[in-house]
Order: C-alpha cells, then sequence, then structure tokens
C-alpha cells in the first residue's frame, strides 16, 4: 500500500493517506475501510471514520472525524458525514446533505423518510428546510390525498424538530412552516 500525504479539509492539514483497494478513493491510514465496501475515486475517508459491512462512498462524498457507516449503506453525490455521526442499516443519503449526528429514520408511510442535521428526504425526493415548507403538495402528488399529506408533513415536521432542531412551527393556517 502505497503511502502519501492528503489534506481532507478537516482541520488537521495533510495526513498519511493511501487509496482503498475498492474504488480507488482516498483514505486516511487513521481512518478503517472494510474490503467489501467501495469509496469511489473523487471520495475521501478521513480522521477516524469507519466504513464498514460492503458500505459505498460514492462521487464526491466526504466523511470524516468519528463517523461511522455500516451495514450496505450509500452516501452519493456531494454528502459529508463526519463528527459522531452513525448511519446504518442500508439507507442512502445524497445530494448536499450534511450529517453529523446519527439521522433519524422513519419507517410507516409508502416511502421511507430520513432526516439529516440539514435535510429531509422522503422516498427520491430531497427537501432543505426551506423547500421542506413547501413539502406538502409534492407528498400529495406521490398520491396521497391532501389531508393525508398535511399529517405526514406534520409528523416528519414534528419528528425533525424534536430530535434535529430543524426549527420547525406550524403557522396560522395549519400548514408546516420552519422558523
Amino acid at each position: 500500500m502505497e503511502t502519501f500525504l492528503h489534506d481532507f479539509r478537516d482541520g488537521n492539514g495533510p495526513v498519511p493517506s493511501h487509496h482503498h483497494k475498492n474504488g480507488g478513493g482516498i483514505v486516511a491510514n487513521t481512518a478503517t475501510v472494510s474490503d467489501d465496501s467501495i469509496v469511489d475515486p473523487q471520495a475521501e475517508v478521513g480522521g477516524n471514520a469507519m466504513v464498514m459491512n460492503g458500505s459505498k462512498i460514492l462521487n464526491r462524498v466526504r466523511v470524516y472525524g468519528n463517523a461511522y457507516i455500516s451495514d450496505g449503506v450509500t452516501l452519493e453525490d456531494d454528502v459529508e458525514v463526519y463528527g459522531k455521526a452513525e448511519v446504518r442499516y442500508g439507507i442512502v443519503i445524497f445530494e448536499k446533505a450534511k450529517v453529523s449526528v446519527p439521522p433519524k429514520v422513519v419507517l410507516g408511510f409508502d416511502h421511507k423518510v430520513i432526516i439529516t442535521d440539514e435535510h429531509i428526504t422522503m422516498g427520491c425526493h430531497m427537501f432543505d428546510k426551506e423547500q421542506w415548507k413547501r413539502a406538502a403538495p409534492i407528498i400529495r402528488v406521490n398520491g396521497y390525498p391532501t389531508k393525508t399529506a398535511n399529517r405526514i408533513h406534520e409528523i416528519v415536521s414534528s419528528i425533525a424538530e424534536v430530535h434535529f432542531n430543524l426549527f420547525i412551527e406550524e403557522s396560522e393556517d395549519h400548514e408546516v412552516r420552519n422558523r
């Protein structure tokens, strides 16, 4: 394994690193990536992060700090997972999501809902905080009646507020709004 210095932009400066044998991505020598996991050529795993059990770190994803990724998770696009985040159980996180604490996964709807620090994903739709306040119509487009879509929106907003402090409140017209 050839070692070289790489700056993971995590505040530690250039550190000894290597290319992962399954995908060719850059991995700090202090990080751990299982042989059955994939790290794409543009992806990075730094710090003391661990990527285990067939997880996929794709595209320009950055995993660093003490993050723990396991159980077939897929991270793609420009996702950042850092701090003490723990992402498990085959969930997929994409676009520009940032995860520094374990995401909340909500089951019981037709589509899995994943709540991260800054985003809410429902099925194949991802919303940032501002977009979420207008998400009820999109939920309706996915086949839910208006009343059900609004209730789903309210439930997910409550979970996001309690667990991830996304500052969501209910407005006078009872549609969910961000503060």
